[in-house]
C-alpha cells in the first residue's frame, strides 16, 4: 500500500481525536464489558479507550460487515405477483482499534465475499467502513500465536494504521477515506514528509506469542498429513460439539439461509445465518445423514482448513492465530497444541 501521510501524535491527542471523530460519525471501539471481556461497541461520552490492554474481542470485528445473523431480503405478494425487496446495510461505520490479526480476517474475507460473485450485502457494508488499525507491541493474550501464523504483521485492508512507541503514536494514512478522518484532527503540524519512508520504533520481538520450532509451512504440511490424523483427533474425545470455535472464528463465513413465510403466506423474509461446521447437525441432507457423523472427522475437517493457504494468496494461513477459540471453547481445546503436535511428528 502506498502511503499518502503520516504524522505522531500522543495518547491524549489520540483520545482527543478519537471522540472529534465520533461526533459526527458511527464510531466502534473495544469497549470492556466485564472484568476481562472487550466487545467492539459503539463510541460514547464516558467510554474508556483500550487499545494496548484489551484481550481479543468475544466476537471479531469483522462481525460489524458480517454478522452472525441479517436479513438477505422480504417479499410481498402485490395483487397476482410477489415484489421482493433486498436488505442491503450501507450505512457508514468506523471501526477503530483492529488489532492486525482482526485485521487478516477482514482481508481473508474480503478475498472470500468481494471476489468472483460478490456477496452484495458485504460488499455495500465493506465499502461503508473504514477501518483504523492499531498495531500491537505486546501479545494480547497468552493464547494467541499470531506471529507463527505471520498475522501480526498484517496492514492491508487499514485506511490508518496507528503504531505505539512509547507515549508517542506514529499515525500512517493510506486511503482517500482515511484522509478524510485524519483531517478532523489538528495533526497537520505534526505531519511528515510523506516522501521519506516513516519507520517507526515496532518494538516488536523475534518471537511474538506461541511459537513453536517447526516452521509455519512444515506445520501446514505436516496438518494436512493422512498420518496425523489420530493426533489431530484427540482433542476431537472432549468435543461437546457446540460450534462455539466456528461462531467467533474471524475467518468463518460458511453460513445457512432460513425462509419465514407470514401465516398470510403474502409476505416473508429471508434471513442468512453463520452456520457452524463443528455441530452434529452441520450439512444434513434431506435423509437425515450429516456430512460429517463424528467429532473426529469434524475436527480433521476444521483443522486442515484453517491450516491450509489460500488458493490465490498462498502466504495467508485460513487462521490468523487470535487464540478466540482457544479462550471460548467449554472443552479446553487448543487448535495451537493439536497442531504443532502434528508438526513435531513429522
Amino acid at each position: 500500500m502506498e502511503m499518502l501521510l503520516s504524522c505522531t501524535c500522543s495518547r491524549p491527542q489520540l483520545s482527543e481525536w478519537l471522540n472529534q471523530i465520533a461526533l459526527s460519525h458511527h464510531v466502534s471501539t473495544p469497549v470492556k464489558t466485564g472484568e476481562k471481556s472487550f466487545r467492539f461497541q459503539p463510541v460514547t461520552e464516558s467510554a474508556l479507550f483500550h487499545f494496548e490492554e484489551y484481550v481479543p474481542t468475544v466476537m471479531p470485528p469483522v462481525r460489524t460487515l458480517f454478522p452472525m445473523d441479517a436479513d438477505v431480503f422480504s417479499y410481498k405478494k402485490t395483487t397476482s405477483r410477489y415484489s421482493h425487496f433486498e436488505n442491503i446495510d450501507e450505512s457508514p461505520q468506523i471501526i477503530f482499534g483492529v488489532r492486525p490479526c482482526d485485521l487478516r480476517a477482514i482481508h481473508i474475507t474480503d478475498k472470500v465475499l468481494l471476489h468472483g460473485a460478490q456477496d452484495p450485502g458485504y460488499s455495500a457494508k465493506r465499502n461503508a467502513t473504514v477501518i483504523v488499525a492499531y498495531r500491537c507491541s505486546k501479545p494480547c493474550s497468552p493464547l494467541c500465536f499470531c506471529g507463527f501464523t505471520g498475522a501480526i504483521n498484517e496492514t492491508r485492508g487499514a485506511d490508518v494504521l496507528l503504531t505505539p512507541d512509547g507515549d508517542t503514536i506514529h499515525i500512517e494514512v493510506y486511503t482517500p477515506a482515511g484522509k478524510e478522518l485524519y483531517e478532523v484532527s489538528d495533526f497537520s503540524k505534526n505531519e511528515h514528509d510523506k516522501k521519506k519512508s516513516l519507520k517507526p520504533a515496532k518494538n516488536i520481538p523475534d518471537t511474538f506469542g506461541r511459537t513453536p520450532a517447526m516452521s509455519l509451512h512444515k506445520t501446514v504440511v505436516a496438518v494436512n498429513s493422512k498420518k496425523n490424523s489420530r493426533l489431530l483427533t484427540v482433542a476431537a474425545e472432549r468435543c461437546v460439539s457446540c460450534g462455539i470455535c466456528n461462531y467467533v472464528c474471524p475467518t468463518c463465513t460458511c453460513f445457512c439461509l432460513h425462509d419465514s413465510p407470514e401465516s398470510s403466506e403474502t409476505a416473508g423474509s429471508r434471513t442468512r445465518s453463520l452456520a457452524a461446521c463443528m455441530t452434529e447437525r452441520f450439512g444434513t441432507t434431506p435423509g437425515e445423514a450429516p456430512e460429517r457423523k463424528t467429532a473426529a472427522e469434524r475436527t480433521i475437517f476444521r483443522y486442515t482448513q484453517k491450516w491450509s493457504f489460500q488458493t490465490d494468496n498462498p502466504d495467508v494461513l485460513r487462521c490468523t492465530g487470535c487464540g478466540r477459540c482457544v479462550q471460548q471453547c467449554p472443552a479446553g481445546i487448543d487448535i495451537y497444541s493439536a497442531v504443532t503436535r502434528a508438526g513435531e511428528n513429522i
